[in-house]
This record gives C-alpha cells, sequence and structure tokens, in this order.
C-alpha cells in the first residue's frame, strides 16, 4: 500500500475509534424477540433483530452468518436512498458503476470481493423471497434492477456464498429487501417527506405514505405504499464547441414505487399473501462529466456530449404466497412473476470518431467537430422470468429444524442495440443516413431446477450442526440475430447453449456460550450459472482476417467459491456492548473472464484463472447509559488472483493481481464510525444529534490492465481514489412526529470515480462522483 495511503487510512481509523457510530436503530426492529436475561433501558436501545436468512425468524445474534440488517429507522438516519447508499454503509459490499454508458447500466454489486462484470451476477438481489437478479448483457450492459427504498421492514445483507437456501445467484452473498406483513389486528402507517438542496445543483424532495391493518379483524388485511422522489442534477449539459450551458443540471432522475399486498387468513391454518410491487427510475442524462470541460475544484460539472442520454428501468412483481401450518410442519408456495423493461439513448460519438479516424477535431480523433458528427446508439432491455418454490419446514422440535422444498424458475431476457452514425454511414459505407451500423437483438434464456435441504440438529444443549445442500439442474441459451456492416457477415443468426448440474452446500458449528453470545464456524459452496459464447469468424484462405484459432470457443461453466468462516457475535459490559465479528478465507475457482483474442478483435468468455478472498468484518455497537450510543464497523478485503492465465501467447491475468478490472476493483477498507447523543426534547430522550464518517480507501493493485502483456494494456484507467464522506443529521420526535435537518458530504468532497475513455490511446476522459454537499430537513410520522 502507498505511503499516502496508510496515511489516509490511519487518519480514518482513528477518526472513526473517536467517532464510534451510534445508531440503535440500525439493525431490523420490527419483530424483537425476549432479552436473555433482565434489561435495563440502556440495554433496550440495542436490542435482538429478527431476521429471515434461514428462511425462518430467528434473532441474528444466533444466526451463525456474518450479516448486516437495517430497519426503516435506521436507513432514514443513514439517509439510504439507493443501493449506492446501501453499499456505502455496509461493510463488505462494493456497488460500481460507469462513467462512460448512460445512467443505469454497467452496474455491478459484489460481495468480500467476489467480484465480476462479465455473466450472471454474483451476488442475489431478492424482494423477500423473490430472486430479481439478472445478467450484464452484451448488448444492452443493464445491470440488476434494485428495489426503492421505502416502506421496507428491513434490508438484510448476508455476506458468504447462500447457495443452500437462495440458489445460483447467490455466490459471493445476498441483498434481501423485506417488505412488512399486513397486520390482521391492528392499523399502522408511515408518512414521510424531504427537502434538501445539494451545493451548486437542483433542489430534491420526496413524498411517500404507506397504510395498512384490518379490513375484516383476524381475518383479512392490507398494506399499501406509495413513493416519488426527485433527485436535482448537479452535471451541466453543455456545448462542447463553445461551453454553452445547453441543459443545467440535466443529470436529474425521477423514481416512483408502489406495493399492495393483501392477507387473507382462510383458516387457523392456512393464509394467502398476494402482492404486487412496481417501480419506475427515469433518467433525464447522464451524470458523467467530462474531465477537459469541468473545473471539480470551483464544483463545476460538465457534460460535452452531443446527446442527451436519457434512460428509463420499469419493472412489475406480481407475487403469491401460500403457508398452511400442519402442526408439526409448515408448507409455504412462493410464486412470483419479474417484468423488466429498460430502454437508453447512448451517445457513441466519440467511440465512432476514435474508430474510423476522427472528426477533424484538432483536440483529437474522439472529439467532434460540429454536431453532425453525433453518432446514437439506441439500447432496450426486456426481462420476463417466473419463479416458484415450494418448502416444508419443521415447526415443534427446537433441537431438530430443518428445512427442505424445491425451486424452479424460467427467465427469458431480450437485449437491442441499434447503432447510428449518419455522417459515417454516407461517408464510409455509402449508406443512407439513418441506416444502422450495428443492428443486433440477443435472447437469452436461463432455466433452473433444484432440490435444496437444510437441517439445524443439537448435538449437545449449547452445540448446534447444520447441514445444507441444494442439487441444480440449470440450462443457459441465447439466440443472436445482427446486421448492419459492423456485424458478422457469416453469422448473420447465431445460437448456443450450455448444460449443468452444479451442488452447493454448507456445513457449519455454532456454539452458544452463553444466552447472548455465539460462537461459530462454517464452510460453505456457492456458484453461479455459465452460458454460451457467440461464434468467433476463424481464419481462412477465405477470410485471413479471422481469428487464428484451431476452433470456436465453446460454452462457459459455472464458476464456485468456498468459503471458510469462523466468527462470534454476543454482547458484554452489562448488554451494553453488542459485537459481531467474522473472518473469512475464500477460493474461488475456473473465474469466467473475458479472454481477449491477439489475432483479431474479437474475445469470449472462459473458465480460466482462480483467486483467493480472505479478510475480517468487525462490527461494536456501545451504549453506556441513556445519552451515547457509539457504533465502529470495519471490514477489510483481499481479493487476489492465485494462479496465472493466459491464451494465445498473451496474459489475461497473472498471480497476485487484484481481483476485477479497472476501475471495478473493490475497497480493501470500509470503515465506518459514529456517534450519537440523545437529549430530553420534551421531556423523554427523544432529541438526537447523530455524526457518521463513512471511508473507503483505494485499491493498491496490482492490476491486470498494468501488465504491458496484457492485451487490454492501459495504464490511464486507474482505481478509485480512497473516499471520505461526512455526515451530520439532527433531530427529535414529538409525538409520533420525527424532524430531522441533515447535512451529507458535509466536507463536499468531489472524487474523480470510475474514470472512462473509449478504449486505450484516446484522451477524452469522463468521471463521476459523489453528490456534492447536501443540505436539508426531513419529516417522517409513524403510527
Amino acid at each position: 500500500m502507498p505511503r499516502s495511503e496508510g496515511q489516509r487510512l490511519k487518519l480514518a481509523l482513528l477518526g472513526s475509534c473517536a467517532l464510534l457510530i451510534a445508531a440503535p436503530t440500525h439493525h431490523a426492529q420490527a419483530q424483537t424477540a425476549p432479552p436473555a436475561s433482565p434489561a435495563s433501558d440502556t440495554a433496550a436501545a440495542l436490542p435482538q433483530i429478527i431476521v429471515t436468512v434461514n428462511k425462518r425468524r430467528e434473532a441474528s445474534e444466533r444466526v451463525p452468518i456474518s450479516l448486516v440488517a437495517l430497519d426503516q429507522k435506521a436507513l432514514a438516519k443513514d439517509g439510504v436512498k439507493s443501493i449506492t447508499d446501501l453499499a456505502a454503509i455496509a461493510p463488505g459490499v462494493e456497488f460500481d458503476t460507469s462513467a462512460g454508458f448512460g445512467p443505469g447500466t454497467e452496474t455491478n454489486i459484489a460481495i468480500r470481493g467476489i467480484n465480476s462484470s462479465v455473466g450472471a451476477s454474483t451476488t442475489g438481489v431478492y424482494i423477500d423471497d423473490t430472486p430479481i437478479q439478472t445478467r450484464i448483457a452484451a448488448l444492452s450492459y443493464f445491470g440488476n434492477p434494485y428495489p426503492a427504498i421505502f416502506d421496507v421492514d428491513h434490508i438484510e445483507v448476508d455476506r458468504g456464498p447462500q447457495g443452500t437456501l437462495f440458489g445460483a445467484g447467490s455466490e459471493g452473498g445476498a441483498v434481501r429487501f423485506i417488505s412488512p406483513e399486513p397486520s390482521l389486528t391492528k392499523y399502522s402507517g408511515l408518512a414521510s417527506a424531504e427537502l434538501s438542496d445539494t451545493e451548486g445543483g437542483d433542489p430534491s424532495y420526496e413524498a411517500g405514505l404507506a397504510i395498512g391493518g384490518p379490513i375484516v379483524a383476524d381475518r383479512l388485511g392490507f398494506r399499501a405504499s406509495l413513493w416519488g422522489r426527485r433527485d436535482g442534477g448537479y452535471v451541466d449539459h453543455v456545448d462542447p464547441f463553445n461551453g454553452q450551458v445547453v441543459d443545467k443540471n440535466a443529470n436529474s432522475t425521477d423514481s416512483y414505487s408502489a406495493r399492495l399486498v393483501f392477507k387473507l387468513k382462510v383458516s387457523e391454518n392456512f393464509t394467502v399473501e398476494p402482492s404486487l410491487f412496481a417501480q419506475s427510475v427515469n433518467n433525464h442524462d447522464s451524470g458523467a462529466y467530462f474531465e477537459y470541460l469541468s473545473d471539480p475544484g470551483k464544483g463545476e460539472f460538465r457534460n460535452g456530449r452531443l446527446l442527451a442520454q436519457p434512460s428509463r428501468d420499469q419493472f412489475l412483481l406480481p407475487s403469491l404466497k401460500l403457508e398452511y401450518d400442519f402442526g408439526k410442519v409448515t408448507l409455504a408456495s412462493i410464486t412470483s412473476g419479474l417484468s423488466r423493461n429498460g430502454k437508453l439513448t447512448d451517445d457513441t460519438t466519440s467511440y465512432n470518431g476514435f474508430v474510423f479516424g476522427g472528426f477533424g477535431n484538432p483536440l483529437g480523433v474522439a472529439y467532434p467537430s460540429s454536431y453532425a458528427d453525433a453518432g446514437p446508439e439506441y439500447i432496450r432491455t426486456g426481462v420476463h422470468s417466473f419463479s416458484q418454490e415450494l418448502r416444508l419446514s419443521s415447526s415443534v422440535d427446537p433441537n431438530l429444524l430443518w428445512t427442505a422444498g424445491l425451486f424452479y424458475s424460467r427467465a427469458v431476457q431480450k437485449d437491442y442495440q441499434d447503432v447510428t452514425a449518419p455522417k459515417i454511414s454516407q461517408t464510409i459505407f455509402g449508406d443512407a443516413p439513418d441506416a444502422p451500423l450495428f443492428l443486433s437483438t440477443i435472447k437469452s434464456t436461463d432455466q433452473q431446477y433444484a432440490a435444496f435441504g437444510q437441517v439445524d440438529f443439537k448435538l449437545l444443549p449449547k452445540l448446534t450442526l447444520t447441514t445444507g445442500l441444494r442439487v441444480a439442474r440449470v440450462e443457459a441459451s441465447y439466440q443472436q440475430l445482427q446486421s448492419g456492416p459492423l456485424a458478422d457477415s457469416l453469422f448473420p443468426v447465431s445460437a448456443g447453449s450450455q448444460k449443468q448440474t452444479p451442488l452447493s452446500g454448507k456445513i457449519a458449528l455454532a456454539y452458544q456460550a452463553t444466552p447472548d453470545d455465539l460462537l461459530y464456524g462454517s464452510v460453505s459452496r456457492g456458484y453461479r450459472i455459465g452460458g454460451a459464447n457467440q461464434p468467433i469468424p476463424l481464419a481462412s484462405t477465405s477470410n485471413p482476417a479471422g481469428c487464428a484459432l484451431p476452433s470456436e470457443p465453446g460454452p462457459f461453466n459455472s464458476d464456485s467459491v468456498w468459503s471458510y468462516e469462523v466468527g462470534a457475535k454476543g454482547r458484554a459490559l452489562d448488554r451494553k456492548l453488542q459485537f459481531d465479528a467474522s473472518a473469512f478465507y475464500i477460493d474461488w475457482q475456473n473465474i469466467q473472464q473475458i479472454v481477449a483474442i491477439s489475432s483479431c478483435a474479437f474475445d469470449f468468455i472462459a473458465n480460466t484463472g482462480s483467486a483467493v478472498s480472505q479478510g475480517f468484518d468487525l462490527s461494536l455497537r456501545y451504549a453506556p447509559d441513556d445519552h451515547w450510543n457509539f457504533a465502529f464497523s470495519a471490514a477489510y478485503t483481499d481479493a487476489h488472483i492465485t494462479r496465472t492465465a493466459t491464451f494465445d501467447g498473451a496474459v489475461i491475468v497473472e498471480k497476485g493481481d487484484t481481483v476485477g478490472v479497472l476501475p471495478t476493483v473493490n475497497s480493501p477498507w470500509d470503515i465506518n464510525g459514529s456517534v450519537e447523543y440523545r437529549f430530553d426534547f420534551t421531556g423523554r430522550r427523544d432529541g438526537y444529534v447523530r455524526v457518521e464518517d463513512i471511508y473507503h480507501s483505494r485499491n493498491p493493485g496490482p492490476y491486470s490492465s498494468y501488465n504491458p502483456q496484457n492485451l487490454l494494456y492501459d495504464t490511464a484507467i486507474p482505481a478509485n481514489p480512497a473516499t471520505n464522506e461526512l455526515r451530520v443529521r439532527a433531530g427529535g420526535t414529538y409525538r409520533g412526529v420525527d424532524l430531522s435537518l441533515f447535512a451529507n458530504n458535509v466536507l463536499d468532497a468531489h472524487p474523480a470515480l470510475y474514470r472512462y475513455h473509449d478504449l486505450p490511446g484516446s484522451t477524452l476522459f469522463t468521471n463521476v462522483t459523489l453528490r456534492p454537499r447536501t443540505i436539508g430537513v426531513s419529516v417522517a410520522y409513524r403510527y
């Protein structure tokens, strides 16, 4: 690690230790287990947490898994509005985006260094019991959909492979958004609003309303919510030729969500829960700024694309849950369907200029000379999936708890790409101005059948053995149509498929040393599905420009991890101190990676190389009295390649390289620290002041793209710099109304993140940054 980076880390550690975060509500509190021993008022500020990572309700302190749980109040205090905000405060979680494509594309979420920007997601994303993660498609580059964070019971971040109960999408871990259940006995609700102003940008505002309760007492209940938010922009879209503002603060986003769920108690043993969740996220323009047009030191961020790059991402999720209690066992059926539609306009002008020799601008070939050089690319994605889970769970003997089930899913994803460049079509290819340079559609189908089971058996009164196994049959296929002068004329139509029967499972020992303290160790295996490669033209006498390969690359298989973890969680100091610590070692084999071919301008995905990710995470929470609450969390992850991989005489990755492709490499250190002071506001401890500091370190490498023997060699793209964000919030509660003032990014930090250029050699660079200093007020009423 460079000396300056080490100094930043030391300062962050010292600063965070001085500001141990307080926020007792950082854990899901919608359902709290009874305390193991009499608790004082202070201890009550640190309650046990009820989670469902094992597909049953249990206190988090008794679950032998490293996890983070955040309830509604905690999310509000941390200002969590999106998956980006969630990843910032959840140590060990990395959320990456792109400064090159339009907003909403090329996103990637990773846990504990299991990070990949190709193929299926390595992290499971769930709304209740339904997986919603998708492939990163070669045409659209749309990442996973992520639900709006409003009216959630809690969010669980489950670190480490969760393949036994959650399947192929949870190779590195899972992020689960758990919704509130309708009550059959009492009404409850939430009304919230927020208004804020961003330094040099437009205001942001939101409003949401949720209400639920019995329609027929003890028989039929409902929960409904409606939410909307405008995130004001702070990046100006300018004319690159004269610098005049075309659209001020252009990168605004409008988000909307709605949810409706009913709960019908058909009999004492049988309940039915139909639900519907809908969401729409609309980005007005890209948030990436041009380096040569901007001055971050003055808070000036400018986008010089010739075209606006709006995007829209919508999805609809209907679900039906049936549950029948037979007395000794409970049968649950969850049927879900996901329908997602996304579209984006991407400006590929600079890419076209670099590839086709430029437009005559003296700044370089990537820079246009007039608006006639514009080259739009129209991208669309559509996902339609169906999933069905049946599971039986024991509900009588606490010494033998088990879950067994069957799972089926089928996801069809259609991605569409239409690349046009009127000037290039006419001058180079002699086509009509509106003729596409490249037009393609890919239909990808993933189908999965699985049987799973997990058993928790008490070997001794305090010692529990957990074993689990999942057997799956996965089938992946695609069909592609392509046309246009940039399409491969040898393969206007192509198809491929891959089938496999992977296994995942776990074994764990948990020792409940005291009612409050748990020690555990576990070994678990996870995987993600493989797929098929598109065909590659081979060199021949009739095609000397083809690739010098003996045969076309075949399908790529699933990659897999073995995870070894030990941990301890519990309470001390008269239950005023809560701790949760774990250490892990993950062996990642047959990694799915991009392989570039030196003899031609093609690449493919192959299972090549291996890696190790090792580290630890630590969470401390301390409430010495009724006034003060402190917490500190840190995660360290060292993910690196363990075996050199080569192809066609070139290095793909070298032993010792950090996992990932710049700039999407994980932050080794994630450190959060804050302190909260509670004071009398209306005669009770209902006023508070809270300060929080969030630090992410720079990855020191080495990086595969800095190796001259790598075909993707490019030293112009660095790892993200270290980031540090200070947040302050103060407020109070009166008659159920929580009113607070907040300031995010108090020091107005603006690090250059995810630096991008179209191809090595291009001098046109773009970045994104943290939202500038934002000051606002929020109000919420819960009953």
